[in-house]
């Protein structure tokens, strides 16, 4: 589903770590401005320099070694790519986002959603990849007969958000909900606050206070940081593919936009997403923590895990682990492609790793039946 579309954002600040208790549940607390007010935690923020690949002698060291590198590749591909499109080969030689194939889930048990269910995107999530899951929760009008976008707090009857609902319109018994943010990219300082109006209004349109949610890749960080941030209206939280460590591919791709733009011509390996200088603030968001130059926002949002994993039900964490993925210091372990499978754990919790051999890369991950299926057994929907 398409998640991108202009939108005024909002940014609360409120007490860092190590002040005062937060708020009551669901209060935000604005801070002044002047020098002696406290400074918001990093996971709340943007960064004032824009993320990059890294700035220290190594990392300089290494651009100077792989810049070559990647220009003869960029090169070459965009070479063999022109000479298969003339030859009838391919219409695009190493797109990464691919066609949906078909869906898996039709023959699976019904599920019957007892509270409104949240499914939450993450970065560049090409527009169809909740199209199977959807239609299988909605088919035959179950669970309100239909899917709601939902963007600044206001509820919209398709993906593209031009078809307005009014609320008074509007199913009150609604369970299937898709959040849509400003931008594709919007990094999760800035989605959060975002989601927190879209679960409020999902509370006042559903009456049930609190929603489970779905936070995939970058959308499990955004979820992430509205508890963080104080947030209650989440009941039980699964984290589907999100690189709660960080995912290398992340760093590669900022190396990729460094080398661009001192003027090396990376252009065919940055098309491949595609991926922009306006993308640099969520890449910084999906660093790795380590194996490299520090990630302060995601290293920060981890540092108070415990809270936000108190501010729910449940957490279950969902992912891949059984394709090679570029892990840290660019070593290949196992993964879903994009995400190492050792970036999904954190705390104490135990990943739940798809065994199922259909859809297990990073982009399918809400098409594979196992999925599905742990969706079903863990938000009760058996019952």
């Amino acid at each position: 589903m398409k998640i991108q579309s202009a939108c005024r954002l909002f940014v609360p600040l409120s007490v860092p770590k190590n002040a005062a208790p937060p708020a009551p549940p669901g209060d935000r607390v604005e801070l002044g401005n002047g020098p002696e007010g406290p400074k918001a935690p990093p996971a709340w923020t943007t960064l004032e320099e824009k993320p990059r690949f890294g700035n220290n002698l190594a990392s300089h060291v290494l651009m100077a070694l792989c810049g070559p590198v990647a220009v003869v590749l960029s090169k070459a591909g965009n070479a063999l790519d022109h000479f298969g499109q003339r030859m009838g080969w391919w219409q695009s030689l190493g797109t990464i986002k691919k066609p949906l194939p078909p869906s898996l889930l039709k023959e699976l048990p019904a599920a019957n959603i007892q509270r409104p269910v949240v499914l939450v995107p993450g970065w560049q999530t090409p527009e169809d990849r909740f199209d199977h899951l959807a239609d299988k929760l909605t088919s035959n009008g179950q669970n309100g007969g239909r899917v709601y976008y939902v963007r600044d707090g206001e509820f919209y009857a398709d993906l593209d958000c031009s078809e307005r609902i009014m609320t008074a319109d509007t199913k009150s018994d609604g369970k299937v909900f898709v959040a849509v943010f400003p931008t594709a990219n919007t990094p999760p300082n800035l989605s959060a606050p975002e989601l927190a109006k879209d679960l409020k209004a999902i509370a006042a349109l559903t009456g049930s206070p609190k929603a489970d949610v779905v936070g995939y890749s970058m959308g499990g960080l955004a979820t992430r940081t509205y508890l963080d941030q104080g947030g209650d209206g989440v009941g039980k939280f699964m984290i589907l593919g999100t690189p709660n460590h960080g995912s290398s591919l992340a760093r590669t791709s900022l190396g990729l936009l460094d080398l661009a733009s001192k003027g090396w011509d990376t252009n065919w390996l940055l098309a491949r997403k595609p991926i922009t200088e306006q993308d640099r603030d969520a890449l910084g968001w999906l660093r790795p923590v380590t194996g490299g130059p520090t990630n302060p926002q995601l290293a920060d949002l981890n540092s108070r895990w415990e809270g936000q994993k108190a501010r729910t039900e449940a957490i279950r964490l969902v992912g891949s682990h059984s394709r090679p993925t570029l892990g840290r210091y660019f070593i290949p372990v196992l993964g879903d492609g994009t995400v190492p499978g050792n970036s999904l754990q954190i705390g104490d919790e135990k990943p739940h790793f798809l065994k199922d051999r259909n859809h297990r890369n990073h982009g399918l991950l809400f098409s594979n039946p196992q999925t599905y299926l742990e969706m079903r057994d863990f938000f009760s929907w058996d019952k």
